[in-house]
């Protein structure tokens, strides 16, 4: 019965923002509202009604409340059931409620119409409403054909050479077209203007991007590191230490395992990439799998 008389009050709530939102005329729907919280109130009482219990924990001594919301707890389930809460204003201490705001007054602006002076307002707006670079929208704000919009955007768009498909373009903002992997993107731009020429300012804009090539004294290769091979990892022991010795590495749970036979029986086991406590074995286990 709870959900019942509810249900009314949610719906004309909805209906009140939703004009509101729309500015739209929303006083019948206030109207409709108030009939349908008076109703609920006279048979239930309060939509927010609580009741608070209080009891003594009987080990420590110490007072626990815990309150209850009976006219709402049947309605928890809903996803407006704090919409349907806050058109009220409850007092606790009196347990009486009162009609909140909602009631008689505009609660909800509609969205204002964005200021739109210049192409790249424009986008702003695009970027807002869409996630994306949407030349028809921004066309329509300016008033203005699409190609004059992207002509006057210039370099905060381009065409991308991927997605721009089967005569369909798709333009994307310069902080997408311009990062991430742009070896791949150069590449990819070069191809695409061999056969159409506008891809010539995506190829000229990503050179100028490029991040210097990186020498081997620049990269340093860490024992352990996922990307480093298993055979390279032999190779580096065997020159290193003189030993030849198996190694698996399981990428999935990230465990390095090594053959210690190997080094059963060499000085340079103990004595120099080891100690008599730790041969060189255990310690190559240990620094693979960082321990």
């Amino acid at each position: 019965a709870i959900i019942k008389g509810l249900i009314p009050v949610r719906d004309a709530a909805r209906l009140v923002l939703r004009a509101q939102v729309e500015n739209l005329p929303y006083s019948a729907h206030q109207a409709d509202l108030k009939r349908a919280y008076q109703a609920f109130a006279r048979q239930f009482g309060p939509i927010n009604l609580t009741n608070t219990t209080t009891r003594v924990d009987e080990e420590t001594g110490e007072e626990k409340s815990t309150q209850r919301r009976p006219n709402l707890q049947p309605f928890y389930d809903d996803p407006d059931v704090w919409l349907v809460s806050s058109i009220e204003e409850y007092d606790e201490k009196s347990q009486t409620g009162r009609p909140g705001p909602i009631f008689s007054e505009r609660v909800i602006q509609a969205p204002s119409e964005p200021e739109v002076h210049g192409a790249h307002d424009a986008l702003a707006v695009s970027l807002h409403e869409t996630g994306g670079v949407d030349v028809e929208r921004m066309a329509e704000l300016l008033g203005r054909p699409g190609e004059e919009v992207l002509a006057e955007l210039g370099s905060s768009v381009y065409l991308d050479p991927i997605r721009s498909t089967g005569g369909r373009e798709v333009w994307v903002t310069a902080d997408e077209a311009l990062s991430g992997a742009v070896r791949t993107r150069l590449a990819q731009a070069r191809e695409a203007a061999e056969r159409d020429r506008r891809y010539q300012r995506n190829v000229a804009a990503l050179e100028e991007v490029q991040p210097e090539d990186l020498r081997p004294s620049d990269i340093t290769a860490r024992l352990g590191a996922p990307w480093i091979p298993v055979p390279d990892v032999e190779a580096f022991v065997a020159e290193v230490m003189g030993v030849r010795t198996t190694i698996h590495h399981t990428m999935e749970v990230a465990t390095w395992s090594v053959d210690k036979s190997g080094f059963s029986g060499k000085a340079e086991a103990t004595s120099v990439w080891g100690t008599q406590r730790r041969h060189a074995g255990d310690l190559l286990d240990d620094a693979l799998n960082q321990a």
